[in-house]
């Protein structure tokens, strides 16, 4: 239990880090009247909010795994280290309303650590390699820099 609790703490210690790059999302998501987005079209921002949160995640030594919901097309994160594993997230309802993919950004949100879930769940499910997520991007990034390197 011990090592459940330090690992939900050292998630929440990340909230606010996670906090101050997610508000950069929403303050740069605008929709026109009818609810539209040069670039996201009716979607909201859920697929940008968990890939921020991944990212975080990763950076500071947790395998990520990305998470859905069927029905209301919603993202997040499932932070895995040490074989335990908490899905992290901000419900749809904080900051869009909507569904589907079709989303309305509510007005004024300022985001709070408050506003994410952290909830354990089963590890087994995900039968995930530790570290995973660093092995992919290491491999990504070498091969992107090989590319750039040959193009020189």
């Amino acid at each position: 239990m011990e090592k459940i609790n330090n690992i939900k703490k050292e998630i929440e210690n990340l909230l606010p880090l996670m906090v101050k790059e997610i508000q950069k999302i929403y303050d740069e998501w605008t929709q026109d009247d009818y609810g539209v987005d040069e670039i996201l079209g009716t979607g909201g921002i859920c697929d940008q909010i968990s890939q921020k949160t991944g990212e975080i995640l990763a950076q500071h030594g947790f395998d990520i795994v990305e998470g859905g919901m069927d029905g209301d097309d919603h993202a997040f994160i499932i932070a895995i280290k040490n074989k335990t594993a908490f899905i992290v997230d901000i419900p749809p309802y904080v900051y869009e309303t909507g569904g589907g993919y079709s989303w309305k950004k509510r007005p004024n949100v300022v985001f709070s650590p408050k506003d994410f879930d952290v909830v354990k769940t089963e590890y087994e499910y995900f039968k995930i390699e530790e570290n995973l997520f660093n092995k992919l991007y290491n491999q990504i990034l070498k091969e992107t820099i090989d590319i750039h390197h040959k193009k020189i």
